[in-house]
């Protein structure tokens, strides 16, 4: 089992605010199979389940939202794309197309772009 960046988070904070795995699963309205396989990368994260994860801890006194988003961000399988304009969308695919061919020297100054812009 490959637990995500996301589900060691999620795991983490269940844990510490005394919470099973099922009481989780029956509080946001999933089963404890599909939250577990959330947690270990078999299920896509999408934008809502990282809110309603997130108001789940809040509610019970973590305010952990950004932690969870960027978790989420490492653990995805897919970008969302849906909300670009066509655009940004080609621009996207244009970049997926050419990562796997990219040097590691590319990919990194990539990174230092990237990371100038937050």
């Amino acid at each position: 089992m490959q637990i995500t960046p996301f589900g060691k988070l999620v795991r983490s904070y269940r844990i510490q605010v005394e919470t099973r795995t099922k009481e989780m699963a029956d509080a946001l309205g999933l089963t404890v199979s599909y939250l577990s396989a959330v947690e270990t990368g078999k299920k896509n994260i999408n934008n809502s389940f990282v809110e309603a994860v997130a108001k789940f801890f809040g509610d019970r006194g973590l305010s952990v939202k950004a932690e969870l988003e960027e978790a989420a961000a490492k653990s995805k399988k897919n970008v969302e794309v849906d909300g670009l304009c066509p655009e940004s969308r080609a621009l996207v695919n244009a970049f997926a197309r050419r990562l796997p061919e990219m040097s590691e020297a590319k990919k990194a100054e990539f990174k230092r772009f990237l990371d100038e812009l937050e």
